[in-house]
């Protein structure tokens, strides 16, 4: 059962019909970022959104948008959050997308990652841990709400993203093969 850290990269890739950026096992060297401003002083506020993605393209919710920080001062750094994975059965062409949105008085913006096909048979409940690197400028003029990802100062990633493979199913004999096999052994 693989217990892995996936990185937030700045590559994309196309799974399942949804072109995002890759949710994978190795971090990049580029730094990628969602931004957005407002000309006033606003707090900022993050968001994640957890699902799996099918292999149609319709995807089942693991958790619906949830505020996972805020800042109300000027700051950066890693924000942690704990997300309690249910048990859920997968198909093997199934993803995981997860989302992280930014937002402040002015508006939002989203940045979307997704894994490759796992060929996983299950998620196990598991707690994941996200660790999200924000920022927020906060004047009187004007703020800003952020968040990177991609290289090693800002490694946006997500620790023990846990996932099962598929069971393997023994074959099943047929009674009367099984009975004419026994037959033919007979003296």
């Amino acid at each position: 059962m693989p217990a892995e850290t996936r990185y937030m990269r700045w590559d994309l890739h196309l799974v399942n019909g949804l072109r995002a950026f890759k949710l994978g096992l190795e971090n990049t060297t580029t730094y990628a970022f969602v931004e957005v401003y407002y000309e006033g002083s606003s707090a900022a506020y993050y968001d994640i959104e957890i699902a799996v993605r099918h292999a149609d393209g319709t995807e089942t919710e693991l958790l619906p948008w949830t505020q996972f920080a805020y800042r109300d001062v000027s700051g950066e750094g890693f924000q942690t959050y704990s997300f309690n994975c249910p048990e859920t059965n997968l198909s093997p062409t199934d993803a995981v997308v997860v989302r992280l949105r930014t937002r402040n008085t002015g508006g939002s913006d989203t940045a979307a990652f997704i894994t490759e096909q796992l060929g996983a048979g299950k998620l196990p409940a598991a707690t994941w841990t996200f660790h999200v690197y924000t920022y927020c400028y906060r004047a009187p003029d004007g703020s800003e709400a952020a968040i990177y990802w991609g290289d090693a100062a800002h490694n946006t990633r997500v620790e023990n993203f846990t996932w099962t493979p598929p069971v393997a199913v023994a074959p099943r004999l047929n009674p009367a093969i099984l009975a004419r096999s026994r037959a033919l052994k007979r003296p």
